[in-house]
């Protein structure tokens, strides 16, 4: 019996000796305790800078179309509008309320936002840096951030204002108190976990993928130090601290945040959208290609990762087998998932940089050496087998860095361009008479100081694809709101009816159209304000032109507004400057029209005859090809 009782004793001194009890650096005299925590920091500050310094986070308009649900979301909640109450969104309360935060006390800009979500970022790779450094040192940690800012589309994902940095972040942070608490069971370690993971489920519910691999590893704290002096309730301790501490700031957060029925704006719209995008095969090969992709871009870093969990086996640091537990759940998840995005892939590059790290770390520590040569023969070849391996890949990783680097400044960004900042200056003129200006991207008006009608915070596809936004819908909430400007821009991420122009004829001023076409229902963007705004628009045109001096669109749609009041020669004159700084459609075709005005049908011809060799040249334009044509019957001299 005394032996029986001794063996859980011997067994916490020996195999069973947790894991990160003791920092190898602090065990081998390497590393001091200044190290250990300046190395993490030094690590994220330096992401912070180069990502700050190097890329266009300061330029770029827009990474994604989320940016700007995300954005307006937080600026209407300032202005007083209730989420879900009045502010339609599908997304948990979190990250809307960090924004109005932040951007409430700093400014509100779209490269302040991305600031914020820069920040979590930087923290993300420090509690990643934490958590591997914590059981195989400094090496292995370091490789494991330095692969996760290489992996596809983190670099965008760390400076664009969407929900999966900041939400990983806190799953990270709860990982890593976790792995302090597998360390030094104290339990506050347990509630800051807990909390962590709580506000990660808040900010995006995809975070519960990484809960099983928790659960699993606060049994083995269970196992770990389980006391057979303790009763049975004492033993399961760590698993009812963890659920207790996630359930009060679950409760806290839903009073502090939600108002309004939330739950069907939070799960219906992401149910549905998966229905119909799995029904039609041709989204669903798509998706799935553009993810294999990704998947093989990366694929060394999940070769370097197998050699990591061969490690953890090894060594028997059975925490660590967490990453190749949240990579396995991730697969399985996201293998029938649909539509799959690129933000998704980040679940999965995270455990696999985790895991990579552990198999780089070995080859940076000449301690791991030793113990591979001090084993067995088999050992000894395992160990050597695992070593070289990982020295292979680690030199077929560092030779693929160049190509990784080029590929994060290749990325199809959506630049400002002139026509945006025109638009958002035209949207600015008319600020003193707008309430709600109406969008399909809601960057724009957010760049302008306006909101939207609350219940168009969000258009995008996922929510059409549902029904979950109708065209009837559409035109009924514009009714109730009344917005005093609306832009259609060229993406049209809504749908664009006949009823829908039949609302915009009776009750807007058609003040711009873009260099895609005049007609109704060609894709073109437009941009329309109220009826009783009409004694504003030359005034407002003006000064949008005078912000933007450049803007061929600005100067054409001023020529065209000329054109349609009758001031032919100051028309004739912007049209013909228009064309100067790039040659369009509308700008060939108002200056046509503004010529026959004049009565200078010589030069209406040239212009004529130019739009109609355009024309020949494009797709899609048979129907205007063919009005040109008639115009130049009708203007030419019988012989």
């Amino acid at each position: 019996m005394r032996k029986k009782r001794d063996q859980p004793a011997r067994n916490r001194r020996g195999k069973d000796q947790p894991a990160i009890a003791a920092d190898p650096g602090k065990a081998s005299g390497h590393w001091t305790r200044v190290a250990d925590i300046a190395a993490p920091i030094a690590a994220s500050i330096t992401f912070f800078v180069l990502v700050w310094t190097l890329y266009p986070l300061h330029t770029v308009l827009s990474f994604s179309p989320d940016e700007g649900n995300n954005v307006i979301k937080a600026l209407m909640m300032s202005r007083g509008h209730s989420l879900y109450a009045e502010i339609w969104s599908d997304q948990p309360p979190l990250f809307t309320w960090m924004l109005r935060l932040w951007m409430g006390a700093t400014d509100w800009s779209v490269p302040q936002a991305r600031i914020l979500v820069l920040i979590c970022a930087s923290v993300l790779l420090w509690s990643l840096y934490q958590t591997v450094r914590l059981s195989w040192g400094h090496g292995a940690a370091l490789a494991a951030v330095v692969m996760l800012a290489l992996t596809e589309h983190h670099i965008r994902l760390s400076a664009s204002v969407m929900l999966a940095v900041p939400t990983l972040m806190f799953v990270m942070l709860a990982v890593y108190a976790l792995a302090k608490y597998w360390s030094s069971p104290r339990t506050v370690w347990l509630v800051l976990s807990s909390v962590c993971f709580c506000l990660g489920l808040f900010t995006k519910l995809i975070a519960a993928l990484v809960a099983p691999p928790i659960v699993l590893v606060l049994l083995l704290c269970i196992r770990r130090y389980r006391r057979e002096s303790a009763g049975r309730l004492r033993r399961w301790q760590p698993a009812m601290v963890w659920a207790g501490a996630l359930a009060l700031t679950g409760t806290l957060l839903v009073l502090v945040t939600i108002r309004g029925s939330a739950l069907g704006q939070l799960i219906a719209p992401h149910a549905d959208d998966k229905r119909v995008v799995t029904a039609d095969t041709a989204k669903d090969a798509k998706y799935a290609e553009v993810f294999e992709e990704m998947v093989l871009a990366d694929g060394v870093y999940a070769l370097l990762g197998i050699v990591g969990v061969a490690h953890v086996v090894r060594r028997r640091e059975w925490f660590s087998l967490l990453p190749a537990l949240w990579c396995g759940l991730a697969l399985v998840a996201l293998h029938g998932h649909r539509p799959l995005w690129y933000h998704h892939y980040m679940l999965m590059t995270i455990p696999i940089c985790w895991a990579a790290g552990i198999g780089v770390g070995p080859l940076l520590s000449g301690a791991q050496w030793r113990s591979i040569l001090r084993l067995k023969t088999g050992g000894v070849l395992m160990g050597l087998g695992a070593q070289l391996s990982a020295g292979v890949l680690l030199i077929v990783a560092l030779l693929g860095v160049p190509s990784k680097v080029q590929r994060i400044g290749d990325f199809d960004f959506e630049a400002m361009t002139t026509r945006d900042r025109h638009i958002v200056a035209l949207m600015r003129a008319f600020k003193e008479h707008t309430r709600y200006a109406m969008s399909d991207r809601q960057i724009l008006p957010f760049s302008a100081g306006l909101i939207v009608p609350p219940e168009l915070s969000v258009t995008s596809r996922k929510r059409m694809r549902g029904g979950h936004l109708s065209p009837n819908q559409l035109v009924d909430i514009l009714e109730r709101y009344e917005p005093e400007q609306i832009f259609i821009s060229w993406r049209r991420r809504i749908p664009v009816t006949d009823e829908l122009n039949r609302f915009l004829d009776d009750g807007y001023i058609l003040v711009y159209h873009d260099a895609a076409g005049f007609a109704r229902g060609h894709p073109g963007a437009r941009f329309y304000v109220l009826r009783r705004l009409e004694p504003f628009v030359d005034e407002a045109l003006q000064d949008a032109m005078a912000e933007v001096p450049a803007s061929p669109e600005a100067v054409c749609n001023w020529g065209w507004r000329c054109l349609n009041t009758g001031r032919y020669a100051e028309a004739i004159e912007h049209l013909d400057g228009s064309i100067r700084l790039q040659p369009t459609l509308p700008a060939y075709r108002g200056l046509g029209q503004a010529l026959e005005k004049v009565e200078r049908l010589e030069e209406a011809l040239i212009i004529y005859e130019k739009l109609l060799r355009i024309l020949s040249q494009a797709t899609g334009t048979e129907s205007e090809t063919a009005q040109v044509r008639a115009k130049l019957e009708a203007l030419r001299p019988s012989p």
